[in-house]
């Protein structure tokens, strides 16, 4: 009798996840649980639904810990605009803490397909000197300045490039830019 009501429960669960509205509900109720719901929220970033794989980008952004660094990097590969501009925001605001609520995600505006942002006249946002972001990051949303999905997507992870170093690691994110070394 247990075997048969837990195979009812586990079959309303499934099709409860059919659902994208529900996914989304459960996306949030992993952000409630903060980091440790990490890999299951890095699951839904191969949903089928844009929808879907937005949530889990937001909600990978708000844990915020070096292990959101990874599903982050997987996002930023994503063909979804909004996507691209959620991940390359979140990896930086690991590094500058604040970024998401000033950068181009912080005031997104969807309009039917596509999106809206503002960027301001100027950028003082820099991430301090002593901290230098991974090697595979910096690769990430230098692949985005040079191919992302939209022009607003790849100037968004311009921005993020500019904010994420002195003149030194400038040359490193240009070299990973640059379409000569890097095809």
């Amino acid at each position: 009798m247990r075997r048969v009501a837990f195979l009812v429960a586990a079959a309303v669960a499934l099709l409860a996840q059919s659902d994208p509205k529900e996914r989304i509900k459960n996306i949030g109720e992993l952000e409630k649980q903060g980091a440790g719901a990490l890999p299951e929220l890095a699951g839904y970033l191969k949903d089928s639904d844009d929808d879907v794989r937005r949530e889990a980008v937001k909600a990978i952004v708000s844990a915020g810990t070096q292990k959101s660094l990874d599903p982050l990097i997987e996002a930023s590969r994503d063909n979804d605009e909004e996507i691209q501009i959620r991940a390359t925001d979140g990896l930086v605001n690991f590094y500058y803490p604040g970024y998401v609520q000033t950068g181009l995600s912080g005031n997104i505006k969807r309009l039917g397909r596509g999106i809206k942002g503002k960027f301001s006249d100027t950028n003082d946002q820099v991430i301090a000197g002593y901290l230098e972001p991974r090697e595979d990051v910096t690769k990430a949303i230098a692949a985005l300045v040079k191919s992302g999905s939209s022009l607003t997507a790849r100037a968004n992870a311009a921005r993020a490039a500019g904010c994420c170093g002195r003149a030194r690691r400038r040359r490193n994110w240009w070299t990973h830019c640059d379409r000569r070394t890097h095809s």
